[in-house]
């Protein structure tokens, strides 16, 4: 991207910014072109674009802020990873002393994601959690199949 169109850009996320002020304003009001500007000063032109890109940009959330969406995060986490148990368990898989291989093996083989329960982020935990109420329901489905059938017999 050139350093003109990388300009535009920035000023397209500016709200209220005007091209000539602000190349005035960086340019101790030598000037109102841009182009010239870059000539004339590239230092400043850079500086210039440095700085829009620091203003343009979204504000950081405060380590109090972050904290506290990583606790709410980390709550929500942890209501997929109990239904998708919840889920597990009525499809026979389940803990057994402590052993968490039966369960770790299941979500490997069905998540795609090659990783176990507490290791997926709350997105990967959403998409395995639908993938598994699919699975409970086909398995009920296929349960009920088999009940109709051993009953018409």
């Amino acid at each position: 991207m050139s350093d003109f169109a990388k300009f535009y850009a920035l000023l397209k996320q500016l709200p209220y910014a005007d091209k000539e002020e602000i190349v005035l304003s960086y340019s101790g009001k030598r000037t109102a072109s841009l182009r010239e500007f870059k000539r004339v000063d590239a230092t400043g032109f850079r500086y210039m674009l440095a700085d829009l890109e620091r203003k343009a940009a979204p504000p950081q959330p405060s380590p109090e802020v972050r904290e506290q969406a990583d606790a709410e995060t980390e709550v929500k986490k942890r209501k997929y990873r109990s239904l998708i148990l919840r889920a597990m368990q009525e499809q026979g898989v389940t803990v057994k002393n402590r052993d968490w291989s039966e369960v770790n093996n299941f979500v490997v083989r069905y998540a795609g994601e090659g990783k176990t329960l507490k290791n997926m982020s709350l997105e990967e935990l959403k998409k395995f959690s639908r993938q598994v109420h699919k699975l409970l329901e086909w398995h009920n489905n296929k349960r009920q199949e088999m009940l109709i059938k051993a009953i018409m017999n």
